[in-house]
């Protein structure tokens, strides 16, 4: 989507509720934070303590992005 008038008229039109919406620079951060390791042989999931972290470190703290451990 283009911005959040263009999300609004889309759900408006598909009579679809409007969710959680992120900004393209906040949904590149957060993919440099989550995946730089996935690759790694010895990866491990990320525990819900660094999850959270993460999401706080890049300002993701509305109750959509709370993660319990």
């Amino acid at each position: 989507f283009r911005s959040e008038k263009h999300v609004d008229r889309y759900c408006k039109r598909e009579k679809i509720p409007k969710g959680m919406t992120v900004s393209v620079e906040t949904c590149w951060s957060l993919s440099k934070l989550w995946y730089p390791d996935r690759l790694q042989i010895d990866w491990q999931p990320k525990s819900g303590k660094r999850i959270q972290t993460i999401f706080d470190s890049i300002g993701l703290e509305e109750e959509f992005w709370s993660v319990e451990d």
